[in-house]
């Protein structure tokens, strides 16, 4: 083509592009790119067409497409709903129709230059590029509550979504202008610019959904009904942002294994994005919950077994979170802050100790988890005194314990193994075999660890929570010797020869511990089935006068294989002469029986049932220890006796004698004369209380006082020789950590001697606290300001 023909040619396509009626030019707008594009000039014409588009963005739809968004500041919260969603439209209507008539240049331009100078992408990039060149703050404000008030009205097209394509046609969708809005961003290429607000808005209303749905809802399975809710909502939702129904096929994320290549399915940049976004929110989804029931998981393991369903949701939860390390860091500092502190019982730990065994057991059957969180409990139980008798009494003492059905289990499968593996190697009697008797060999798989390998593990069986309590001490000696220990109080203390429960309690702890660690208590029960024969022996023997001496009947006699028992520590007293007389009468029929053995009395220990008869008619009856009753019962001689008096005829030390009469004077049965002024403490006076002045106090006592009292009493007055001294530190001082407290009492508290742990001074301290006598920072101790 000639010079001139190509200037025309030029001029011609600028005077078509430029004219808003691109209709009536097209045809001389065709025969000007022929020219151009015969001409090699074709490059410049493109570069030309995509500054001038660029030129027209920038200058005419740009400030326009803005100017509908710019008045957002303005409008009252109550309207910024309704505004946002009419302001957005506008402007996107304004944007994607000036888009569709620059692409229908670009298409024309493309269909006569050539396809290969990818006009219509390159127009489409640069209208989106020019026209978010410079986006204002409030923008992505809009864009939150234009998603959100979308999101809250937009109603489910599926009921499910176990599908691989989905076609809908455009008449049948229930959402066709919200669908608009969101072809209209994806044409201009806004996707990339709001993938963010939508994204936050979605993690916003699936983290509300989660915590209005679950929170403290743990007596059934609600995690499905999450998961139902967002595959009904969410993933729709984000269906209409990202894709295009009628014309973009799409797969679903329950079918991520399918080979879509097989499938013959063309998936796009915008459907794989989709399927991201889509696995992101899922796990984002049970991210949440798990963060809520791990936050729960106390209070879960509290309402233990009426919380099943929460543990169950937490564990499949967890297997798609993997945060197990999370829970475990959780649950050791939930544990100190609520559970592993001085104002807890030792019992009630050990039942919340209990229960976390079996939630963490059924949350994660592989042991790691609880192995890794039991570590701290057991170091706490280990610092405590009254760990070992809690135990030993929950297995033996209360029959709706927890412990003791654990030990009536019994059995082979729940003995203890100290590290449990799954199986240890057996006898050949105890392999499988095939009938051709070669041995069959199961296929080893390692154990699946979730976090960091911990220390200790437990078996996948079932749980042996006796076996875990025992290895806080590491050793089964600790607990069996004070099972001995408390049997031997237990004996003691019976007024009958009824053992059964006992009995049937060693034979559990055989089965457990086996035979030979509990020959004693073995021996210790027989001694008791000896003695019901031999009283009996005695008391007929007597009936028929077989000797002089007759033998009262409320005297039984417990006959104990010392070498067998406990240390028995008994006081040097003297029995009054009548106790003393039948004990001497129940010697002598034993002799007899037993020739030439004679009875060792250990008068103290034992248990007195006694009625004490009064003046006015009462008639109040006690369990008592044998002192005690020795020493009412010389009341029954004269009503009066002084102090000094009373630890003469009973060979007891006068501090000894005064606090065990605090029992009496305290139950109403004697009454309490000071000394005269000048006389010393001996001079005391303790008189019976004939006829009551007013309501008696207790007429019937379990078993008021023991040979601890003493012990109790003497105690109760270290603690308040540490209280003063306390008070008179934090007077000083000001404020005090506890270990220098702890180290400050031992250096200058000496009568009587200061032998308190940490721990128990730690207890003392908190009950000051309690009683609003002193104050903790966290740190420090100091005086409760007034």
């Amino acid at each position: 083509a000639g010079a001139m023909q190509v200037v025309d040619a030029w001029a011609g396509m600028v005077k078509a592009i430029t004219n808003p009626s691109l209709g009536s030019n097209e045809e001389s707008l065709k025969s000007s790119l022929k020219v151009i594009s015969g001409s090699e000039l074709s490059e410049h014409a493109v570069a030309w067409f995509l500054n001038f588009s660029n030129a027209a963005v920038s200058r005419d739809i740009s400030p326009n497409f803005w100017r509908f968004l710019e008045a957002y500041s303005d409008v009252p919260e109550d309207d910024k709903s309704a505004w946002t969603k009419e302001n957005i439209s506008k402007a996107l209507d304004l944007a994607s129709s000036s888009l569709e008539r620059q692409l229908e240049v670009a298409k024309l331009v493309a269909a006569s230059l050539g396809s290969e100078y990818q006009v219509e992408r390159r127009c489409k990039a640069n209208f989106s590029a020019v026209l978010f060149a410079n986006v204002p703050e409030h923008f992505y404000e809009i864009l939150y509550s234009f998603f959100q008030s979308h999101f809250a009205s937009f109603e489910v097209e599926e009921a499910e979504c176990n599908y691989l394509l989905l076609e809908v046609a455009a008449d049948e969708r229930k959402n066709d202008r919200f669908h608009k809005l969101c072809r209209q961003l994806r044409q201009i290429g806004a996707l990339s610019i709001v993938e963010e607000t939508f994204t936050e808005m979605l993690y916003v209303e699936i983290k509300n959904k989660v915590l209005s749905m679950c929170e403290k809802k743990w007596e059934s399975q609600v995690l499905e009904e999450v998961t139902i809710w967002a595959k009904q909502k969410v993933f729709p939702f984000l269906r209409h942002l990202l894709l295009d129904l009628n014309e973009e096929p799409w797969y679903d994320i329950e079918y991520p294994d399918d080979n879509l290549e097989n499938a013959h399915i063309n998936i796009t940049h915008n459907a794989n994005r989709y399927v991201v976004l889509q696995r992101r929110l899922e796990l984002f989804l049970y991210e949440t919950f798990s963060n809520l029931r791990i936050s729960e998981m106390f209070d879960i393991i509290v309402e233990y077994p009426d919380s099943l369903a929460a543990i169950a949701d937490l564990r499949y939860a967890l297997g798609k979170t993997h945060q197990f390390s999370e829970l475990v860091t959780s649950l050791k500092m939930v544990f100190e802050k609520r559970l592993l502190h001085a104002g807890a019982n030792t019992s009630d730990i050990i039942t919340q100790y209990i229960s976390s065994m079996k939630a963490l057991h059924d949350l994660d059957p592989s042991g790691t988890t609880l192995a890794v969180v039991s570590k701290p409990i057991q170091q706490y139980l280990r610092g405590r005194n009254d760990t070992v008798r809690c135990i030993v009494t929950g297995l033996t003492d209360d029959s709706t314990s927890e412990l003791f059905q654990e030990l009536r289990k019994g059995g082979s499968e729940s003995k203890w193994r100290p590290k449990a593996a799954d199986g240890d190697a057996g006898d050949e009697e105890d392999g499988n075999y095939d009938e051709s008797g070669k041995e069959e060999v199961e296929i080893w798989k390692p154990e699946v660890v979730h976090f960091g390998a911990a220390q200790v593990s437990y078996g996948k069986g079932s749980l042996d929570i006796i076996g875990m309590l025992i290895d806080i001490y590491g050793s089964a000696d600790l607990f069996l010797n004070e099972y001995c220990s408390l049997l031997s109080d237990k004996l003691l203390a019976m007024t009958s020869y009824q053992i059964d429960k006992e009995l049937h309690n060693l034979e559990l702890l055989k089965i457990r511990f086996g035979e030979g660690s509990l020959h004693n208590c073995e021996v210790m029960l027989k001694d008791l089935g000896d003695s019901k024969r031999l009283d009996a022996y005695v008391h007929n023997e007597s009936k028929k006068g077989a000797l002089d001496a007759e033998v009262a009947s409320w005297l039984n006699g417990k006959i104990l294989s010392a070498s067998f028992w406990p240390s028995l520590n008994s006081e040097n007293i003297k029995m009054h002469p009548m106790i003393d007389q039948q004990l001497q009468s129940y010697g002598r029929y034993y002799s007899l029986l037993k020739k030439p053995r004679a009875l060792k009395w250990k008068p103290t220990l034992g248990v007195v049932k006694l009625n004490l008869s009064f003046e006015d008619g009462r008639e109040v009856p006690f369990t008592v220890s044998p002192v005690l009753a020795n020493l009412i019962l010389h009341f029954q001689d004269k009503p009066s006796w002084k102090l000094a008096e009373l630890a003469e005829v009973t060979e007891l030390a006068v501090d000894a004698v005064r606090k065990r009469m605090v029992f009496w004077v305290g139950n109403g049965v004697c009454q309490e004369q000071p000394p005269p002024s000048g006389a010393g403490i001996g001079e005391t006076v303790y008189t019976v209380v004939e006829k009551a002045t007013g309501p008696v106090m207790q007429q019937t006592t379990d078993f008021a006082m023991e040979e601890d009292d003493a012990a109790a009493q003497a105690n109760d007055a270290q603690d308040e020789v540490i209280r003063s001294y306390v008070f008179g530190m934090l007077t000083n001082f000001k404020m005090l950590p506890l270990e220098r407290i702890h180290n400050m009492l031992k250096m200058f508290v000496s009568d009587p001697p200061y032998t308190k742990k940490i721990q128990e001074l730690e207890s003392l301290l908190n009950a000051l606290i309690a009683s609003e006598k002193l104050e903790f920072d966290g740190s420090n101790y100091s005086l409760k300001s007034s």
